[in-house]
This record gives structure tokens, sequence and C-alpha cells, in this order.
């Protein structure tokens, strides 16, 4: 091919090129260039204001194409409401576990608490522990004591295995069973996190490995019940990991 003949061909090549690029016209794009004039990135072939979170700076991320603030963030306490607390730049429940609290409270779904407890060692002299509270002088009408109301276990993310921390509290309950002579009906919850339909396949899967654990332990298999009530009946309202946490449990209520 001439030198002339190569010309023409880059000539129309170049034509063809200006032609393309001449077609796209803000909000339309092909790449971030074509926004930079708005300070803005492309996203699905259209000028938006965020493409990334990292688009949209400090506590605020990126939701189709706008930057929008993160639910709760904080960078301090004087960010959250009430007598929450600001950790890891989200605001959460006022505790996490009882040596947040002080005044002898204890912290019981993320507040703190008077006159909780869980067994009735933690009540003063002629209290006792009802459902979770110090009672006075339960201890001496009703002869209660710590199998009375027994306190739930808890599970990590999407798992039915039981951790480490429950075994000897599930020891405490076979023990129980043993003791009263009654049947116990073991709950397990999830948090609203997946489908209603796997958090009650989910919450079935952890009552049944509480109740198989507890067998090992003594308890009579007969004398155990399962039921699963998925995200149905948290223990408390939240989107906060805290929350969530005190959602993944299994809970025991005396038949």
């Amino acid at each position: 091919m001439s030198n002339f003949g190569k010309w023409l061909v880059l000539a129309a090549m170049t034509v063809m090129w200006l032609g393309s690029a001449a077609c796209i016209s803000y909000p339309n794009c092909e790449n971030d260039d074509h926004c930079s004039e708005k300070g803005e990135y492309c996203l699905n072939g259209k000028c938006a204001q965020c493409r990334l979170d990292t688009h949209c700076g400090k506590g605020r991320r990126c939701v189709a194409g706008a930057c929008e603030k993160i639910p709760g963030f904080c960078e301090s306490v004087s960010d959250c409401v009430g007598k929450e607390k600001c950790r890891d730049n989200q605001c959460g429940d006022e505790c996490l576990s009882d040596a947040e609290c002080t005044d002898g409270k204890r912290c019981r779904n993320g507040e703190c608490l008077s006159g909780v407890c869980s067994t009735d060692a933690d009540c003063t002299d002629g209290q006792a522990c009802r459902d979770g509270q110090c009672v006075a002088g339960a201890a001496q009408n009703s002869g209660g004591g710590p199998c009375d109301a027994l306190e739930p276990v808890y599970f990590d993310f999407d798992e039915s295995t039981l951790r480490a921390d429950s075994r000897s509290t599930l020891q405490k309950h076979a023990d129980c069973i043993k003791t009263k002579g009654r049947s116990l009906q073991v709950e397990g919850h999830c948090d609203d996190r997946g489908t209603e339909e796997y958090n009650l396949a989910l919450g079935e899967r952890r009552a049944r490995t509480t109740r198989d654990y507890m067998v090992k332990l003594g308890a009579a298999r007969g004398r155990l019940k399962t039921i699963s009530y998925g995200e149905s009946k948290p223990a408390k309202y939240g989107n906060t990991e805290s929350v969530f946490q005190l959602n993944r449990r299994c809970e025991f209520k005396w038949q």
C-alpha cells in the first residue's frame, strides 16, 4: 500500500474515533474521564457521584452511585445517642459485658442494669434470682435456686456448633434436669440475616446440637424437646454486631 493509501486509512480511523467519542455525552460514559468535569465517576455507563466507598470520604458509603452516611457511624461517644458507646466507628450498646458496667450493675441485653442476676449468688442477702432479677424475700419463701431460670447459650455467625464457653453452662443445665426430674424445651434462635426459611432450619440445628450435648452429659433425651423460632423472637432489636450476638442463641424453658 502506498504512503497515500496508508494516510487515507489513518485519516478514516481518526474520523471514526472522533465520531464515536462525539456520540458520548453526559451523563453517558465509558470511563471516568467522561465524568471528570463534574467530579463524578463512570458507573454502568452513567456518570454517578461514586462507584466505590473510597469516593465518598470518612463516615460515608457508596450505595447505587450515591454517597450516603453510614448508619451509626461515630468517631467519639458524642456522635451517639443516649447511653450508646462508640466502638470501631460504630455506635452500639452501652455494654458488651459486666466489666463495662459500674456501681454493681450487670450487663443485660446491652444495658447496664441494677438488680439483675444469673444465680442467687449475684443477689444480696435476703434476695433470690428469679427470671434474671433479684427479688426480695424470694430465697426464704420459695426454696428456688439457680435451676429456676436457665441462662441461654450463644453461637457464632451462621454456626450451630457449640462454643467452648457454652459447655460448662450446659453441664449445669443437664444437672438441673436430673435434679428436678422435669422436661425442658430447647429453643433455637437466630439473628435476622438470611431468609426466614434458612433461619428456621439454622435455629433447629442449634437446638438439636444443644440437646444432643446435654444428653451426652447425662440428661434424659425423653425430657428434652426442641423447637426453632428462627429470627421471629429476637432478644433485642437492632443491626449492630452486639445485637446479632444476643440473638444467636438457644434458650431453655421448663415444661
